[in-house]
């Protein structure tokens, strides 16, 4: 599957914009339960592996170059990834290079006319753009992000609702980037390509 995606992080929460999305999209957010995703650390900010319930995850930044992005005052890094997940039949068992992260949930789903869509966990991923509150725990610590997430091959901005959704917050450059990059920023001990 290809997404293209633009993440912001922030070790304070996004109230204005949570206020925001709960008023936009009232009735029809999801709200997951805790989930724990176990992600391997390397010093690669372009790959993305993660164990989520038996399920190995790898993601992979494209060779695209990351774009800037303006919505509103509200600047960000679009990023183009493609992810395989297979079965682990390795089981693989978190070592020092692993870290937990604990990540509660809430998402709306908004097709390609910007309409509201139904979604169960169980059901492929929709088409259309998915809108994302995470709060993160790692090592008892606390963060904050939100993603805008197009599974779409056209990149459609959805540019009047997510400027609704952003009007009051200033979202930096500095704060916009993938997983891996913001897990560097956290954690000390990357796994060396040459160890991996």
């Amino acid at each position: 599957m290809e997404t293209r995606e633009i993440r912001w992080f922030s070790t304070e929460p996004f109230n204005k914009i949570e206020t925001t999305f709960n008023r936009l999209f009232a009735g029809s957010i999801i709200e997951e339960p805790e989930r724990l995703d176990t992600y391997l650390y390397t010093s690669c900010n372009e790959v993305n592996i993660k164990i989520r319930d038996g399920q190995l995850d790898i993601k992979k930044r494209t060779s695209e170059p990351k774009s800037r992005i303006k919505i509103g005052s509200n600047g960000g890094y679009a990023e183009k990834w493609i992810k395989w997940s297979i079965d682990n039949p390795l089981h693989v068992r978190p070592s020092e290079h692993w870290y937990e992260v604990r990540k509660q949930r809430k998402l709306v789903f908004l097709d390609e006319h910007n309409k509201i869509m139904s979604y169960k966990e169980d059901d492929s991923k929709p088409i259309g753009l998915q809108i994302e509150l995470t709060n993160l725990c790692v090592d008892e610590k606390t963060f904050h992000s939100i993603a805008l997430e197009w599974t779409s091959k056209e990149y459609n901005q959805n540019d009047e609702i997510l400027e609704n959704l952003l009007k009051d917050s200033e979202l930096k450059l500095l704060q916009s980037m993938g997983y891996p990059e913001y897990l560097s920023t956290i954690v000390n001990k990357p796994l060396a390509l040459l160890e991996f």
